[in-house]
């Protein structure tokens, strides 16, 4: 009875630590993806920065008259 109770509280710590390395995985993996669109969002907004209000209007489809008389 007390072998049979300490294989299954064994098999119960061997799971334990299995589901914790595939959460740390899991959650590396979520941080990393987060980091990569984080960079991208970044260099979408820097571009932005860099472009006239007329340019940014016809992008959008916005209507934009350019004066010239």
């Amino acid at each position: 009875m007390q072998a049979n109770a300490s294989a299954v509280e064994r098999e119960r710590k061997q799971r334990l630590e299995d589901i914790t390395a595939k959460e740390e995985a899991e959650r590396q993996r979520d941080d990393m993806m987060r980091s990569e669109k984080g960079r991208f969002v970044s260099g979408l907004h820097r571009q932005k920065e860099n472009i006239d209000l007329g340019e940014s209007l016809r992008r959008q489809g916005g209507v934009y008259v350019e004066s010239g008389a």
